[in-house]
């Protein structure tokens, strides 16, 4: 028998780099001997077991809270104040048995995946079972025009490892692409052996657009939000550069899973075991960002991250988070143009179910405040930078998606002066703050403004990688 893979249940120490330290606190959450947790509003300390040796402090997850400005300029040209709230999942310490997985593989066998890329992905498939300790659930589903399920959901053990691996490498490539209706079944299927405390997760792989049943993004896209929120997540995996990417990353973030674009089907064994170890690294579920915002303050936008109104709370869904994961949350909010004195512009919790111990907790977030200055100088000399660099990234990221939509349209002298503009501003900004991750960016946007130059025909298969890799860039730069 196969032993369950042990989880590391808490985090190293974080460590943050503000440019100046006012408007930024840390919550850590502290395991307790006795298995109770406590708040603490700064560095965790280090803790002494029974035999007194001194280990680090152990840290489930850890919170930080920074705007970019301390200050708002009373009357001024802007009156939105960027805020980031930083959660990082733990890393190392205590060992704890990790929950069973329940994985649906829904595979794509259409005529488009023969050859190299099927033999690909029925490598992966295989190797994922490596990942899998006996006792998880895997169902396994394969589509063209048709959908089939190729083994019902069953726990794991070697008679079922044998019988996956034999329908694994009798699967053909023939016919078209059913996507919606296997994303369907898949889900269906994991929820015969459905557990909450598991963790559930349907496996999508394709590598061209749906040609037969549903195509519509937003109806399958509501599915998926649908099953996230009865605990069933969504991870989609396009291969080469024929898939339709703006499906398969919206899947993804309405389902809580992740993307990945795999270029090369070499690359898919490796993407299946990432994706296997973070799910099996999972310390927190059913992640959320729960803001209470004052009278006068309302939210502009939230970069990447689905968010909606909950009574008089404004909810940001982070679906779940890993060992060692940092997922940085960016929101714009609309702010009073005067105000006398300071303003909190932001306060709430962090609301996340423990995975290994399926207990629900809350964190307390560090308030978000700012003062309201007519001193231009002041606002100019009390940026910081982090939040500056994730700011830039992000609006990078959107230029990309712009970039991309003017060149569908055949309108390469827009996607190219739209680039010149945002490399224009990013130098700016780099120039007044300094900072390799801000060079990158500036270094980024040259490169953008090259390829834009140098754009390849819409038709060949080189534009619709850069297509995919700009979609992908502007995802991570969104969600980290």
């Amino acid at each position: 028998m196969r032993r369950r893979t042990p989880l590391a249940a808490a985090v190293s120490v974080v460590t943050a780099l503000p440019l100046l330290t006012a408007c930024t606190r840390t919550v850590y959450v502290v395991a307790n001997p006795d298995g109770s947790y406590t708040e603490l509003v700064e560095p965790a300390p280090d803790r002494v077991d029974d035999a007194g040796a001194r280990r680090e402090g152990d840290d489930l997850i850890a919170v930080h809270v920074e705007t970019a400005n301390d200050y708002v300029l009373i009357d001024g040209p802007d009156d939105v104040v960027y805020v980031v709230v930083d959660v990082y999942g733990a890393d190392v310490a205590q060992v704890v048995e990790r929950p069973p997985m329940n994985v649906a593989l829904v595979l794509d066998r259409s005529g488009s995946m023969a050859g190299d890329k099927l033999d690909a992905a029925k490598a992966a498939a295989v190797s994922l079972l490596d990942d899998l300790a006996d006792g998880d659930r895997v169902a396994l589903l394969s589509y063209a025009s048709d959908v089939t399920v190729e083994l019902p959901s069953a726990p794991l053990d070697g008679h079922q490892r044998g019988r996956l691996e034999r329908v694994i490498a009798g699967l053909r490539a023939v016919g078209g692409t059913d996507l919606g209706r296997g994303l369907q079944r898949g889900a269906a299927e994991l929820m015969r052996g459905y557990d909450p405390a598991d963790l559930n997760r349907v496996i999508l792989l394709s590598d061209g657009r749906p040609t037969v049943g549903e195509a519509e993004p937003w109806r399958l896209e509501t599915l998926a939000a649908r099953w996230l929120e009865q605990g069933v997540s969504v991870t989609t995996m396009g291969i080469g550069v024929d898939y339709n990417e703006d499906l398969m990353t919206g899947l993804a973030l309405s389902g809580g899973g992740n993307y990945y674009y795999v270029e090369h089907p070499y690359e898919m064994a490796q993407v299946f075991e990432r994706e296997l170890r973070g799910l099996g690294h999972t310390v927190a579920r059913d992640l959320e960002v729960v803001l209470d915002l004052p009278a006068g303050v309302s939210v502009s936008d939230v970069y990447g991250y689905r968010w909606s109104a909950r009574g008089d709370d404004f909810v940001i869904q982070l679906a779940s988070l890993s060992a060692g994961e940092r997922r940085r949350v960016l929101l714009a909010l609309e702010v009073p143009a005067t105000h006398r004195g300071p303003l909190t512009v932001a306060r709430g919790e962090l609301r996340y179910r423990d995975a290994a111990r399926q207990v629900a907790r809350r964190v307390a977030l560090p308030e978000a405040r700012v003062a309201y200055t007519r001193d231009a100088r002041r606002v100019a000399s009390a940026y910081h930078r982090p939040v500056v660099e994730k700011l830039e990234r992000v609006r990078n990221a959107r230029v990309r998606e712009r970039v991309v939509q003017h060149l569908d349209a055949g309108d390469a002298a827009a996607a190219s002066a739209l680039v010149r503009a945002r490399l224009d501003s990013s130098r700016g900004v780099q120039r007044a703050l300094g900072g390799e991750a801000l060079a990158d960016e500036v270094e980024s946007l040259e490169a953008l403004d090259r390829e834009v130059r140098a754009a390849p025909a819409k038709a060949s298969s080189r534009y619709r990688h850069l297509r995919k890799s700009y979609k992908a860039r502007a995802l991570d730069a969104m969600l980290h």
